[in-house]
């Protein structure tokens, strides 16, 4: 292959490696753990086994409230707890067509969006969605339990089941990127974004809209990371307290590769699209979302690696370790490969410091980390805010600030 060099010069390079073949059976290599459209159907069909035998415990639903452009289900999962029983859902009762109707939302609850797959070749994605959705059935984790309380989980596993299915890496089934399509998705080429968009927006027009959070994966930046939007000044706290928060509960969640960028609104791929197609900008400039997020990370490995402190159990009893956070895998910088179980922390880590966030984590690792308490963390973000990095956006810095640059390692 080539490379363009400096000043526009070729540069050639190989890729060599060795294997040895045993047995006649046939072979693939993959550029990431592999995780195809069976793969995920296999992992719903177990976790709804695992669910129905708690459905005493929360309710767990999974629907399908549209198809794709070849006729493949859009599926829906919800997850939350008890509120006296079944409100309607993202399907119709009875039996009946499919709708895209967004249900009435318990008082109380928000909505925590998530999705995965847009870009069928981005199988860590999928992994990240999967540990979320472990996380969300654990019956004994008070973390778990507080998170299906104060939220009302949809996740759509799958958006591009045709890409999936066909083998593309960014493209649908009309080689097109639906990542693009957000602004004004059609039901002939893209009914799964107009699903989607339509769910959203029926939770935002009721004020219930608390996240929305769409799974990637990144080739070249390496880490965990996040796109957010450029936003006033209180608001980009938020999502700078939030980035920080995830720093003090993965380990390979890296601070220093976020973006809030009025650019990285607007920017232009090599498709000559705009990202002001995308599912994070499009939805934002639909609904005002502050914690609208599109969630990357490298296929491989991190650029750093944090050190996360001990969950604080309060004065819960020592003996009683049943669903508890566990240690730290290390208390080492040197960053490792990534493996299928670091994509699965990663997912957990998202909905934990959303906890943290909302100030309601039995088990915070906030006491135990270098800021001590959650005021200490957010005079933290607004120094970050006044400060000069390039993350935040030319906007906030007209509006009264930009951020600070570091490793999101802590301070």
């Amino acid at each position: 292959g080539a490379a363009a060099g400096a000043g526009g010069a070729k540069k050639s390079y190989r890729l060599q490696f060795r294997h040895t073949f045993e047995g006649a059976e046939e072979h693939f290599f993959a550029f990431c753990y592999p995780h195809n459209a069976q793969d995920c159907r296999d992992f719903l069909d177990r976790l709804e086994q695992s669910a129905a035998r708690l459905s005493d415990k929360f309710e767990f639903r999974r629907e399908t409230p549209a198809t794709s452009r070849l006729g493949r289900p859009l599926e829906v999962l919800t997850i939350t707890s008890r509120d006296g029983g079944r409100r309607g859902g993202a399907a119709a009762a009875g039996g009946g067509s499919p709708s895209t109707t967004a249900e009435e939302v318990p008082r109380g609850k928000s909505v925590f969006f998530l999705s995965a797959r847009v870009h069928p070749g981005e199988t860590p994605a999928s992994f990240i969605l999967n540990g979320v959705l472990n996380f969300l059935v654990r019956s004994s984790d008070r973390r778990a339990q507080e998170a299906r309380q104060r939220f009302v989980f949809k996740v759509v596993p799958m958006i591009n089941p045709d890409g999936v299915d066909l083998g593309h890496y960014r493209q649908n089934s009309l080689g097109q990127n639906l990542n693009r399509h957000y602004e004004a998705p059609s039901q002939e080429e893209q009914p799964e974004i107009l699903a989607i968009k339509e769910l959203v927006l029926g939770y935002a027009r009721q004020g219930r809209l608390g996240f929305y959070v769409d799974l990637h994966a990144h080739a070249n930046k390496k880490g965990t990371f996040l796109f957010g939007n450029a936003l006033p000044p209180e608001a980009q706290v938020e999502t700078i307290l939030y980035s920080k928060l995830l720093t003090l509960n993965c380990p390979h969640f890296d601070l220093s590769n976020c973006n809030f960028t009025e650019k990285n609104m607007c920017s232009t791929d090599k498709e000559g699209s705009t990202k002001e197609g995308s599912g994070r900008v499009a939805l934002f400039k639909a609904t005002g979302l502050t914690h609208i997020y599109t969630v990357e990370t490298n296929y491989s490995t991190s650029r750093i690696r944090n050190i996360v402190p001990e969950a604080d159990l309060g004065r819960e009893a020592v003996g009683s370790t049943a669903g508890r956070p566990v240690s730290p895998m290390s208390k080492a910088r040197a960053p490792v490969p990534f493996d299928i179980p670091a994509f699965e922390g990663m997912g957990r880590a998202l909905v934990v410091s959303a906890l943290d966030l909302e100030g309601v984590n039995p088990w915070s690792r906030v006491p135990n980390s270098p800021f001590r308490t959650f005021q200490a963390l957010r005079t933290w973000a607004n120094s970050f805010l006044n400060s000069s990095d390039p993350v935040l956006s030319t906007r906030s810095r007209r509006q009264g600030g930009s951020g600070a640059g570091g490793e999101g390692t802590g301070v």
